[in-house]
């Protein structure tokens, strides 16, 4: 209750008491849809505590404005990573000091841990270095804590790595969320930018392999055009099983775009689709209808359009049970079956499991 009603002055103190208990290397400052509305100014009070605690000076701190009265969880995210771009990287480098190897990967927040890692391989077996922005594979899954509690979190991109962020040969944004991060990073360091809609499916697999080829200067690897094969391979064995299959889709609108490249590919009949926030570019997608709304909405559009399988969160598991529809479970959350975290739907393998 005193954080809400005198905010100011509590997130000054609460801050001192991090530092102070638990010396973190970097703090982030989310507000809070009261907070907001009082016209608390994180901006302003984080300048106050620098001025009242200089000892904590070397404690970087990330301020965000998330009210949670607008937007979703994916524009939440994404407003986090511009933030940690905005007071976290450093300036532009001279050309001459970029590092080639170093490449910066911003996935959006439909990506899992082990997609993720998927990543990383692929960007890793044309031999660059991958900085991913934020890396939520080392935090959320494989992790062993050496204590029972910890007052930080782990893994996570390093806060030596901050500082070759802005030195990198380039970024790579997937999601159409994390756009305007890939534009923040390109605006602030120099560096150049590719913004991909997702790494699902031939098409857009076959896009990042060549920007990591055009990158690196090599060839793709064997074991790579291996799994191009498989996925080829793999769309001939279903497409008797996915042609006309009627769909429908809940999620956040960078998953939609997923779905529609494997749709494309596969013959999926998207018939509609329930987001959490209208976007640009979504009307070009092949879905029959996409409507913002929650699953009261989902379900009212079962009734209008006949579907013979569902993608979605454990939210949707009760409908599609009683509607007797098989669910695909995919975006957050997913509660009610185990190893969500190394479910894999990018590069060409993450798609033929898929």
């Amino acid at each position: 209750l005193s954080a809400i009603m005198e905010p100011d002055n509590n997130l000054i103190q609460g801050l001192a008491n991090i530092c102070e208990k638990s010396h973190p290397e970097i703090i982030g400052v989310l507000s809070t849809g009261v907070s907001e509305a009082q016209g608390t100014d994180l901006e302003r009070v984080i300048k106050e505590f620098r001025q009242a605690y200089p000892q904590y000076g070397d404690v970087r701190l990330v301020p965000v404005n998330t009210p949670d009265f607008n937007g979703c969880l994916e524009s939440g995210y994404a407003k986090a990573v511009e933030a940690v771009i905005e007071h976290a990287v450093s300036r532009p480098v001279s050309s001459s000091d970029r590092n080639g190897r170093d490449l910066v990967i911003l996935p959006g927040s439909m990506l899992t841990p082990a997609d993720i890692e998927a990543l990383r391989s692929m960007v890793e077996a044309f031999g660059l270095n991958p900085l991913f922005l934020p890396d939520l594979s080392l935090s959320l899954n494989g992790h062993l804590a050496e204590s029972r509690y910890k007052t930080v979190t782990y893994g996570g991109l390093q806060t030596d790595q901050f500082d070759r962020l802005g030195g990198a040969c380039g970024a790579i944004s997937i999601g159409l969320s994390m756009a305007g991060a890939a534009t923040q990073m390109q605006e602030k360091t120099g560096m150049p930018i590719w913004c991909l809609e997702g790494v699902t499916g031939l098409a857009d697999t076959d896009r990042f392999i060549s920007i990591l080829m055009e990158l690196s200067g090599k060839p793709v690897p064997q074991a790579i055009k291996r799994q191009r094969d498989c996925l080829r391979d793999a769309y001939l064995d279903t497409h008797f099983y996915l042609g006309q299959c009627r769909t429908a889709v809940a999620a956040d609108p960078d998953l939609l775009f997923s779905y529609a490249a494997l749709a494309k590919e596969t013959g999926l009949d998207l018939q509609y689709a329930v987001t959490t926030g209208l976007v640009d570019d979504l009307d070009r997608l092949s879905y029959r209808v996409i409507r913002e709304g929650d699953l009261a909405d989902f379900e009212e559009l079962a009734y209008q359009y006949p579907i013979d399988m569902v993608i979605g969160n454990s939210y949707l598991a009760e409908f599609c049970s009683e509607q007797n529809l098989p669910l695909c479970r995919a975006g957050y959350p997913v509660y009610d079956r185990l190893g969500a975290s190394r479910v894999c739907r990018v590069g060409y393998a993450g798609t033929t499991d898929l």
